[in-house]
């Protein structure tokens, strides 16, 4: 995938991307640039209007009835005030929202909606995708659907597993783990501070909380084996809101497995 970069032009800046994925690449670049939490959700995409085949020639010849699908992207760009220049700090809800309702006018797909988590941590969540048979089609967000909680004392991996164990059923749709960064999710301990019951979106704002560096997740549709993978990653930098005590923390974020899905 093609990384997206920002041009800053005064007070004033451009994301430009060209990716099958150009949301989700221009918020991650974003994110990184500015020091915010910003989360990505997938709709699923399972519309052919929404997607694009990659097959390469030798894979159909010898495989005439398979197909090899990506999500049907391609270039976009946003302009919008420099958090830099305007505003000490800047207002990540204010930033991303510009960009995703930039992108929901554009001809990519999927249509999406921006939600304050905290501070200085948004949620790109993807609402709506293609159906030729009936036009665009909503559905309920995977990770807006509630789950039981572990016990107090479990561990980020094992409340990780038994949230996508939960979510499939709920949701009808298989939900599997991706790339996670895996000795610190073995080692933080969850301590519950909520009930026990709760949105999934949440109980992963409380694993970031209690997690010795803040994470970020990214929620990715297979479209070939029509499955989401939740990615969870190490934020590479998380700057200072205004007013707040000194928390920055930063480390390079865990290399990807090399798959369209597991970031």
């Amino acid at each position: 995938m093609t990384r997206g970069i920002i041009e800053h032009n005064g007070s004033t800046a451009v994301v430009k991307v060209n990716n099958p994925r150009p949301l989700y690449s221009a918020v991650d670049v974003i994110r990184e640039q500015y020091g915010w939490l910003v989360d990505y959700e997938d709709p699923p995409y399972t519309d052919p209007h929404d997607l694009r085949d990659v097959t390469a020639p030798a894979w159909r010849a010898a495989h005439p009835n398979s197909s090899v699908m990506t999500i049907g992207g391609g270039a976009f760009q946003s302009t919008f005030d420099d958090p830099n220049i305007n505003v000490p700090g800047g207002d990540p809800y204010r930033t991303v929202a510009t960009v995703v309702q930039a992108y929901d006018a554009s001809q990519n797909p999927g249509r999406f909606v921006v939600r304050r988590e905290s501070a200085n941590r948004v949620s790109v969540i993807g609402t709506t995708f293609a159906d030729l048979a009936s036009g665009p089609s909503s559905f309920k967000p995977v990770l807006d659907y509630d789950i039981e909680v572990p016990s107090d004392g479990v561990t980020g991996r094992v409340l990780l597993d038994v949230m996508c164990s939960q979510l499939s059923k709920k949701s009808g749709l298989s939900v599997t783990l991706g790339t996670i960064p895996s000795n610190m999710m073995n080692q933080v301990i969850v301590n519950k501070q909520r009930a026990s019951t709760m949105q999934a979106r949440n109980a992963l704002i409380m694993l970031s909380e209690q997690s010795p560096l803040s994470i970020v997740w990214v929620l990715l549709w297979e479209p070939n084996d029509k499955f989401y993978a939740l990615n969870v990653l190490i934020a590479s930098k998380v700057s200072r809101v205004p007013g707040a005590p000194e928390t920055d923390k930063k480390l390079k974020i865990d290399t990807p497995r090399q798959s369209s899905v597991y970031q």
